[in-house]
């Protein structure tokens, strides 16, 4: 695998920079959505702005955040159901995932297709998110959160 730095510059920075403008959240994570009602919901915890942008965002990392919750939801973090083993330069790690987020990410996967958008640039906004948290935690989580990022985000870079 190639190092962090090359494989940054692997990203078509163009491409994932050019993004769909709407209004935003910004933190959109299941902690920040509350079942008010049987089919009603409430989002809490906006940003003020992205970037210096305050009334619009782009909805790739809104979904790529969306979709970061249903891969390593705080839960299972909490519980510790993951691991992480460093061993010569070889890193093995493992998550639990529940399969009602696993199907929970098809329903999403589809919605992105359906509504025209690109799925990889999601993937890799939603790796790029992980490698950006990794330094906010510390080991074991944030080892975690790196290697994870940093392998998926490669997959995600040469499926392009």
């Amino acid at each position: 695998m190639p190092s962090l730095s090359n494989l940054i510059k692997l990203i078509d920075w163009k491409e994932i920079s050019n993004g769909f403008p709407v209004g935003y959240h910004g933190d959109f994570h299941f902690e920040n959505i509350i079942k008010v009602k049987k089919k009603k919901f409430c989002l809490l915890d906006f940003r003020e702005s992205f970037g210096n942008l305050e009334k619009i965002g782009d909805i790739y990392y809104d979904l790529a955040k969306l979709k970061h919750g249903f891969e390593l939801n705080h839960k299972i973090i909490k519980n510790e159901l993951f691991s992480i083993k460093e061993n010569k330069g070889n890193i093995n790690f493992k998550i639990y995932k529940k399969k009602n987020f696993k199907n929970c990410e098809k329903i999403l996967d589809d919605f992105i297709i359906e509504k025209g958008l690109s799925p990889n640039k999601v993937e890799i906004l939603k790796n790029l998110i992980f490698l950006n948290i990794a330094a906010l935690y510390s080991f074991p989580y944030g080892n975690f959160l790196y290697y994870m990022g940093k392998y998926k985000l490669y997959n995600s870079i040469i499926k392009t």
